[in-house]
């Protein structure tokens, strides 16, 4: 364990590191809402995010440009996907972003198909984890995100090179 001084608005919070030798391949961090039952991932690669970690979830890296929010929303609407929450992030404008997208249902292979046709679009992933209200899998501590995070792929996801496929569950 390691205390940390970078400024947060959470009065508790995880943050883990991933390294290969000296290199950071990846970080993550985690917090609570409230109370335990209300986890959120708060930071992917230092970026700040807001990710609601239950269901399924689809997570993409992409261009920060105009017009994708619309095609995701178009193509999960043309596919009868419901989204139930939806989070952007970015580096820079104009730069890279991530978009983690909680769907009622998993997308057909299909759809996951076209959103990797779009090349300013990589890094497509679909994680099922826990639907709410399976207390076998309700984190109780802080220090249960770690497993949730790595579960999701989160680390593995955006430090593997575009041409790698990402871990799946």
């Amino acid at each position: 364990e390691k205390r940390s001084n970078e400024p947060v608005t959470f009065n508790e919070w995880l943050h883990v590191q991933v390294f290969r030798g000296d290199e950071k391949v990846g970080s993550a961090g985690g917090t609570f809402f409230g109370s335990p039952e209300n986890p959120r991932i708060v930071r992917v690669f230092s970026q700040p995010t807001e990710i609601v970690p239950s269901g399924v979830v689809l997570l993409l890296k992409n261009k920060d440009r105009p017009g994708i929010v619309g095609y995701l929303g178009t193509l999960m609407g043309k596919h009868n996907l419901n989204i139930a929450s939806m989070s952007l992030s970015r580096d820079t404008a104009g730069g890279q972003a991530l978009t983690v997208l909680n769907l009622d249902s998993v997308p057909p292979p299909e759809v996951l198909d076209e959103i990797q046709k779009d090349p300013d679009i990589s890094n497509v992933k679909v994680v099922k984890l826990y639907t709410p209200g399976d207390k076998k899998l309700v984190m109780i501590n802080t220090k249960k995100i770690l497993v949730l995070l790595l579960a999701m792929g989160v680390l593995e996801t955006f430090a593997a090179a575009p041409d790698q496929p990402a871990s799946s569950l």
